[in-house]
């Protein structure tokens, strides 16, 4: 059997397997609960407390690093000068300056700590308190895979790398899976920018076979047919990008967040949508961000549906479109009731709009 358990309430009961992975409310409290295999729960359970105790081990070790100042004889500070008197019992760090953030020793593009319910809970609790249930997808959050790192790569020259996107998505939607890239005409640095990009992506296994023709300069390549690397490229690699920029974003700069990728959501009246990227910063708060890397006329009109019936305001709900210049940002933003960006611009407006 499975178990649901209320974290807010404490409520307990067996329910049938088949709801496993399933949110569900409580039916003491109403609050939102995900459905466990017992087994599971009970691991999560001992993991929790082994962790506990590591970090009960890791704040004494950290404690160390203070200094106590401590009278043996509290009738000594009536001898004590005013200043000394300030300092009385106070503990002094050592490096007062340090910063940390929540995930300050964290490789962001090597961990499976997005996964954590633990960690993307305040989310699930946000749209709770809306009356909106939230499916989450582990996997797009698990950045122990490739995806996250070839997408920064791809975002790293856009310039130079959009062009090999689209043919390899053009040629996936034709349903053939050998491309060819002729460099002929093309510059010495470029040559050396498109090699190295296909030359990765061969590496990690996004694409089955690659040839380089050097007295030709064309190179052969063979597409994996996996649904996954399908997806990556007719457009979750933008996602990806946003996705781990912003994880990079709020590290640098300490700002608390806590952010999912392609989580389903649904309404009230049971329409359901998918939210490409969406993050609480400091906690409180939201940011809604749909990622278009093609044509997004037609669905700009579902976006203002949406940032009302979600109810954010329009700072909150933003619609990053690959290459799109600051002016058509502001002029969209102007008329739609909505906020545009780029893939640069979106992080000037999280620091100059919602971080103020």
């Amino acid at each position: 059997m499975a178990i649901l358990r209320c974290n807010k309430c404490g409520y307990i009961r067996e329910v049938p397997n088949e709801y496993i992975s399933r949110s569900a409310k409580c039916i003491n409290c109403q609050n939102v609960v995900k459905i466990h295999h017992t087994i599971d729960y009970l691991q999560s359970i001992i993991n929790k407390y082994l962790e506990s105790v590591k970090m009960a081990k890791k704040i004494e070790e950290e404690l160390n690093q203070y200094k106590i100042i401590k009278l043996d004889n509290p009738k000594e500070s009536i001898s004590l000068s005013q200043d000394k008197k300030q300092n009385t019992n106070q503990i002094q760090p050592k490096n007062e300056n340090k910063k940390t953030t929540q995930l300050n020793n964290v490789d962001l593009h090597n961990t499976k700590i997005f996964t954590n319910e633990e960690y993307y809970r305040p989310i699930i609790e946000w749209f709770a308190r809306r009356k909106i249930f939230i499916e989450v997808n582990a996997d797009a959050v698990d950045s122990t895979g490739f995806f996250d790192e070839m997408a920064v790569l791809l975002g790293s020259d856009i310039d130079a790398y959009k062009g090999i996107v689209d043919k390899i998505r053009y040629v996936q939607q034709k349903g053939f899976t050998d491309v060819k890239f002729n460099l002929k005409d093309k510059s010495q640095e470029l040559i050396k920018k498109i090699t190295f990009l296909l030359q990765e992506l061969y590496k990690s296994f996004f694409l089955s076979k690659y040839f380089y023709h050097r007295e030709s300069k064309v190179i052969h390549i063979k597409l994996q047919t996996i649904p996954l690397v399908v997806r990556f490229f007719n457009g979750e690699w933008f996602e990806w990008l946003i996705y781990m920029r912003l994880q990079d974003f709020c590290k640098e700069g300490n700002i608390s967040l806590v952010a999912l990728r392609s989580l389903m959501m649904e309404l009230s009246n049971k329409d359901r949508y998918e939210i490409d990227v969406f993050g609480l910063l400091n906690g409180t708060t939201p940011l809604y961000i749909e990622c278009k890397t093609g044509e997004f006329r037609s669905q700009i009109e579902k976006y203002m549906g949406l940032r009302k019936r979600v109810g954010i305001d329009k700072d909150n709900f933003v619609v990053c479109v690959l290459g799109l210049s600051k002016q058509e940002c502001a002029g969209l933003g102007q008329m739609f009731g909505l906020t545009f960006a780029n893939e640069d611009t979106i992080f000037e407006h999280i620091k100059d709009t919602l971080l103020k």
